[in-house]
């Protein structure tokens, strides 16, 4: 059995931290190294401010006291037979530069990294979805909503010029050595959009990276031979997961492959709450949000639909092979699920995620050259959403006494009742 001390104090000897401040104390010293001397006086002046508890919270099952809080809800959505491991094992941030996570285990030891950098990107996609929905709406038309979009700037609303600019921002993150937060450039926020709803958003994606790295954990992918008894049993609890199409799907994949496939699938099971079964839409939407982001993020840049599986260095399917594979599980546990007072549904936030990654395809293989370009993949994109959209419907009846919850960029933002659905 592994032990929760062991594995803090393994992770924490690793980067030379002490166990009396939080990760974020080191962080403001990274910063203040790279800044210049004005900002990086004010960051170590925050390092020393004792009324930062968060800057001396004590590392407990994390580092961090917000990803602790993310560990013990999803260790409260494990099955039994994984409670006690989830209990034992460590979260850490990392101070590192390359956008990834990882989970290993040494003798007594189990531990969760993820790096800084990864942390640090989240948000500018995030920010890339929703605006990505403001695209959508407008090129939807004003028809089903009777409102208009109001944009802060005059280029808002245009996939080629965010996508571009985040094509430039990666250019920096993909070099391992430097830790860079960002800048104002990527940061292109919707019209009077919440700030929390945005954090929100990040913390989505977060969950599911940790989700992810325990799964390897709860499954054995970081275990040697002897665990073969607890290899099957992690395969009696996860094939209640699975559909005839997601086993299909796995059969045809390497090994490797298919761990990833596995960890994905836990991870967005144990947001959704499908071993407690006490989830509801809102933790679907959640899982969804979170762990399409956090794949594109990571995926960023790299060949979207296929990858040599007999390659040293593929040792995660491709971004279209793990979006497919959690798709088809969520289209599976939601097919027969109400729609919620909005008249929305899981299905609909899916569809939408789907045409999100169809633009950022388009995009990476050099299919939009223009913002000519970009506009007609656009309309083509809302088409086709529009197409998915009135097939739900016809398969999951529209409510009629739904409310219309406008999104915040719209003028005259209020809710109402909605008379045809």
């Amino acid at each position: 059995m592994w032990k929760l001390h062991k594995s803090r104090g393994t992770f924490l000897n690793k980067y030379n931290f002490k166990d009396d401040r939080s990760f974020w104390w080191y962080a403001a010293e990274l910063l203040a190294e790279q800044a210049g001397p004005n900002d990086a006086d004010e960051l170590r002046r925050m390092q020393n401010d004792t009324d930062r508890s968060w800057m001396f919270w004590k590392p407990t099952n994390s580092n961090c006291p917000e990803i602790s809080r993310t560990v013990d809800k999803l260790v409260s959505s494990l099955p039994q037979e994984w409670t006690a491991t989830g209990k034992n094992i460590f979260v850490g941030i990392a101070p590192l530069g390359e956008i990834n996570a990882s989970a290993w285990n040494q003798d007594v030891r189990g531990i969760v990294e993820v790096n800084l950098q990864y942390l640090w990107a989240l948000e500018a996609y995030v920010l890339a979805f929703d605006e990505f929905r403001f695209v959508m709406r407008d090129a939807i038309g004003n028809h089903l909503y009777g409102t208009e979009l109001l944009a802060p700037s005059p280029d808002f609303g245009s996939f080629f010029s965010s996508w571009n600019a985040l094509d430039r921002a990666k250019q920096i993150w993909e070099d391992d050595t430097v830790i860079f937060a960002g800048d104002h450039t990527i940061y292109r926020r919707v019209a009077k959009r919440n700030n929390s709803e945005i954090d929100n958003g990040v913390a989505n994606c977060v969950s599911f990276i940790i989700g992810h790295e325990l799964a390897h954990h709860f499954l054995t992918h970081t275990s040697s031979g002897g665990a073969r008894s607890r290899a099957r049993q992690a395969k009696e609890l996860v094939l209640p997961l699975l559909s005839p199409d997601s086993e299909s799907v796995r059969w045809e994949l390497p090994i490797k492959w298919v761990d990833e496939l596995e960890a994905d699938l836990v991870s967005v099971a144990l947001i959704c709450q499908k071993f407690t079964q006490s989830g509801d839409p809102e933790d679907a939407y959640r899982a969804l949000l979170g762990s399409y982001i956090a794949l594109i993020c990571a995926n960023h840049g790299q060949n979207l639909s296929s990858a040599d599986p007999q390659s040293d260095d593929s040792t995660h399917p491709p971004l279209q092979t793990r979006l497919t594979y959690i798709g088809i599980a969520v289209r599976s546990w939601f097919a027969d699920h109400p729609r919620g007072k909005y008249n929305d549904h899981p299905i609909d936030l899916l569809n939408q995620l789907d045409a999100f990654i169809s633009l950022i395809a388009l995009h990476q293989e050099n299919e939009i050259r223009s913002e000519a370009e970009s506009v007609a993949a656009v309309r083509q994109c809302a088409s086709t959403f529009m197409q998915a959209w009135e097939e739900l419907a016809a398969t999951i009846p529209l409510r009629m006494d739904a409310q219309v919850l406008h999104p915040p960029e719209s003028e005259g933002y209020k809710t109402g009742i909605s008379k045809q659905g």
